[in-house]
């Protein structure tokens, strides 16, 4: 899974590939409504998904959900394909489609709630299939965020065996029947972990080699690397976002980075975690800077694929789209806004995929200063030194090397930077807010 470059995108803003649809509560400007994306508009827009580079798609979830559920997040039917999107052939043809260019399909679950309209919450017979109508009051009590309302949205009692049993078939269904790579999934942190451990052993049983990424939103490491020990492959890294956003939007201090990295021997394997800039959850990055907002994110992106993880990139970040909380962050997608910020993250991304150090390498922080910081992808005998200037100065950034790292020829790779080597101390010239790779021999 090292491997991996994800592409998240959320379905309903990203393509409209049927022309004629006879569904009427479409309204491109409500921003809390369809807006007409499809299941045949993102299988139209796969080659331009492939050509950037990307070797995954996740998409927002696609079952029926309840009136201005475009968001896929309110559930009304987990059986059926939500007929804005299209039907389950489609999704079958879209996974099919994907898999003969080379490219996964990864679709989001959520098993923690369902809509307000969802039958077992209307229907009395089912009624009890959920914790009691209340809101979440105290989120750091584990006990009201796994029982209680996030959203006060109907909140599933994974306790019940029925449910248990349900939720786990759900998946097990959707993954036999479209052939489809993976869950990432939704609200991990307010589903009890006993639930997880046999999720995910029955979903591994079923398929060996699938791919789960959970979402537990939370800044601790060790409250994250739990899940893992659960058996969820991945998990969706919050603490290196909020470092980070605070480093590159907000000039904190570059060793926010050394701090995170210093809690992944916590994990059962930090190098698959999910790492991210933004998503349709927070804010766009962009529009977190206060300014110089394309040439921040360019630096933001060119540390994310050069750093340990497995990159996720929201659509319309390759055109350097712009977007507030929620729903400002879920404009729909504008292709070919920005060309030459397109050209730039697939050319970030082409680096990391031919590159193995910087998809499989060990992270070792070699120096880190107030607004730089150098660090060594080291895989074998491939090393890759990445040095990052976030100031608004043109740096030079002196360093006597390691002898598990010593060459004399360090040839940049990426970036305008530039490298003197005298008597074991080498001197990278890094201009102002930009990265340089260099491959050391």
């Amino acid at each position: 899974m090292e491997n991996e470059i994800i592409y998240f995108l959320m379905l309903d803003r990203f393509n409209q590939g049927e022309d004629k649809k006879e569904i009427k509560d479409i309204d491109k400007n409500h921003p809390r409504r369809f807006h007409g994306g499809d299941l045949q508009g993102l299988m139209d827009k796969l080659p331009y998904i492939k050509d950037l580079g990307f070797t995954t798609v996740w998409l927002t979830p696609i079952y029926k959900n309840e009136t201005n559920g475009y968001h896929g997040y309110w559930a009304e039917d987990f059986y059926s394909v939500d007929p804005h999107f299209g039907d389950l052939d489609k999704f079958i043809e879209l996974v099919n489609r994907a898999h003969h260019l080379g490219i996964k399909i990864l679709l989001d679950i959520v098993v923690n709630h369902t809509g307000k309209t969802h039958p077992f919450f209307v229907d009395n017979e089912k009624r009890h299939w959920y914790h009691p109508h209340e809101p979440i009051i105290n989120i750091d009590d584990q006990r009201e965020v796994e029982d209680k309302c996030l959203a006060m949205l109907p909140d599933l009692n994974q306790d019940i065996p029925e449910v248990e049993r349900y939720l786990i078939d759900m998946c097990k269904w959707w993954i036999s029947e479209t052939g489809l790579d993976g869950f990432r999934i939704d609200t991990v942190k307010h589903v009890p972990r006993r639930f997880w451990k046999k999720f995910c052993k029955e979903l591994k049983e079923l398929k060996e080699d699938i791919i789960l990424i959970g979402e537990v939103w939370h800044p601790d490491p060790a409250y994250l690397a739990v899940y893992q020990e659960d058996g969820i492959n991945s998990l969706v890294d919050f603490p290196l976002y909020e470092a980070i956003v605070d480093i590159f939007a907000q000039d904190k201090p570059m060793d926010k980075i050394s701090t995170v990295l210093a809690q992944d021997h916590l994990y059962k394997n930090p190098n698959i975690l999910g790492t991210f800039i933004d998503n349709h959850d927070v804010p766009r990055f962009i529009s977190e800077t206060h300014d110089k907002g394309e040439e921040r994110l360019k630096l933001a992106l060119a540390f994310l694929l050069s750093f340990r993880g497995v990159p996720i990139i929201y659509y319309g970040t390759e055109i350097a789209m712009e977007g507030g909380n929620d729903p400002d962050n879920r404009k729909d997608m504008d292709f070919g806004a920005n060309p030459k910020f397109t050209e730039y993250v697939k050319g970030l991304i082409k680096l990391r995929k031919e590159n193995l150090a910087l998809n499989q390498g060990q992270v070792k922080i070699l120096k880190v200063g107030h607004d730089t910081i150098l660090f060594l992808r080291q895989h074998g005998d491939e090393k890759i030194v990445v040095a990052i200037n976030n100031s608004t100065d043109n740096k030079e950034i002196a360093l006597r090397v390691p002898k598990s790292i010593r060459g004399e020829n360090w040839q940049v790779i990426w970036g305008q930077g530039t490298h003197k080597y005298d008597y074991g101390i080498v001197t990278c010239g890094v201009p102002k807010k930009s990265a340089v790779l260099y491959r050391v021999k």
